[in-house]
């Protein structure tokens, strides 16, 4: 022990075995609240068998602990979540710089008066191609995001969307133009303009079961443009509601690919998946009111194609009952009822819910990942097959139920005769061959 200028002792601790300093120098004062604080919870260096020379790592350990848990207890539910992206790895844009001419916008007011959108990190304005003669959407970062320390972050998740979305080509896929950065540097692409409005506020507006029923076929779509960025090695991880548009005409067009994850070996795959996670940072990606149980428990090794499909599942479930599945006061709350907790069955909620829907949702909603559809194609030829009136496969439903259900959409009784004569000669038939 020692005492520096001001007249305060001080020490520092070393290992007994090892002679070696453990840290920088202590303060009595210090010292001595430090041990105040570990007589009031002398249990957290005893359950951990911490030896009593850890102790100050041990409790800085539980500040960690303990910032972290109210990091995610301040996590918005129902927004984007995607902790894991890292400034490192921006070196790989690769964007030319935007000739400002090329693009106008019509509002007078310029580019404050043509927003249309805006989210947490960008927005997007109404512009005109003047090479292409065509109006389109046009998405930068906000510019108090791009002046901000999450800037690079920013930046990457946004790479990442307008690239994906780029290489996915398909009706229900958000179509890209261009990609590249203004003349001070911010980012921003250029996308197929799409007016309307969000899967979300479409469900939000609906003023019952019949009314969200009639939005099926925008559902049938979501499934439809997943399956095929599932059939391309690609999963969104954070399928909702709000990223998905329901155009004037009936167009439906999935959003925000930023958070996705590319499977197939290629060098886009191997550049959009080499970010290395950072130190102490949290596993979860998505939204957490859509979170799979894997996704949950911050489980990504496990996170794969069945993981959207119990996205679907949740946005299914949504359309029929008008809530979401699961819900929770905080983060902490909402992952550990999605982990542990079995939702209320639909017809529960509504009864009026056509059996086969429930079926299907209930099936992507099975918390074993290996009992949903393994990927969201299976489950688009389930909704698909009921649209069209015929049977779907999932094992929650009877046999007979489906056949009846089939009958009734069909035609009455007429058909039960009809299938049940198809049934007795098929039984005799069976009979006979047996007695041989």
């Amino acid at each position: 022990m020692s005492s520096d200028p001001s007249g305060t002792s001080s020490l520092r601790l070393s290992d007994p075995r090892s002679g070696t300093t453990l840290g920088p120098r202590i303060s009595s004062t210090e010292l001595s609240r430090t041990q105040v604080e570990f007589e009031v919870q002398p249990q957290f260096a005893q359950r951990f068998e911490v030896p009593e020379i850890d102790l100050l790592a041990a409790d800085a350990a539980l500040q960690r602990h303990m910032q972290r848990q109210a990091f995610l207890d301040a996590v918005p539910l129902g927004k984007s979540f995607d902790p894991e992206t890292t400034a490192a790895w921006l070196d790989t844009v690769e964007a030319h710089v935007l000739d400002d001419r090329r693009y106008q916008y019509p509002s007078p007011d310029g580019p404050t008066g043509s927003e249309i959108g805006r989210g947490g990190v960008g927005r997007i304005l109404l512009a005109v191609d003047k090479h292409l003669g065509r109006e389109v959407a046009l998405k930068e970062l906000l510019p108090d995001v791009a002046a901000s320390s999450q800037a690079q972050t920013a930046e990457l998740r946004f790479v990442r969307e307008a690239r994906i979305s780029g290489q996915l080509g398909h009706p229900n896929i958000v179509t890209v133009y261009d990609l590249g950065r203004r003349r001070d540097g911010r980012l921003y692409y250029t996308m197929k303009l799409v007016r309307g409005q969000t899967f979300e506020r479409a469900l939000n507006a609906a003023k019952g079961l019949e009314e969200r029923l009639a939005l099926l076929g925008h559902y049938s779509s979501l499934c439809q443009a997943i399956a095929y960025a599932h059939s391309q090695g690609v999963i969104h991880r954070d399928i909702k509601p709000e990223n998905v548009m329901i155009g004037e005409f009936g167009e439906t067009v999935v959003l925000d690919w930023g958070g996705a994850k590319v499977k197939q070996r290629s060098i886009t795959a191997e550049l959009l998946n080499s970010i290395p996670p950072q130190p102490d940072s949290p596993q979860w990606i998505g939204t957490p009111l859509y979170m799979s149980p894997e996704q949950a428990m911050g489980r990504n090794d496990r996170v794969n194609e069945s993981s959207d499909v119990w996205a679907l599942g949740v946005v299914l479930y949504q359309l029929l009952t008008g809530r979401t599945p699961f819900d929770g006061r905080t983060f902490s709350e909402l992952t550990r009822n999605i982990e542990n907790q079995i939702p209320t069955p639909i017809l529960k909620v509504e009864p009026r819910v056509p059996k086969e829907l429930a079926a299907i949702a209930e099936r992507a909603l099975c918390k074993d990942q290996t009992g949903r559809y393994p990927t969201a194609r299976e489950m688009m030829q389930d909704v698909d097959a009921y649209r069209a009136g015929g049977l779907v496969s999932s094992d929650e439903v009877a046999l007979s139920t489906r056949i009846l259900q089939f009958c009734t959409r069909h035609g009455g009784t007429s058909w039960v005769v009809v299938l049940l004569m198809i049934f007795a000669a098929g039984l005799a038939l069976g009979l006979e061959l047996r007695a041989r």
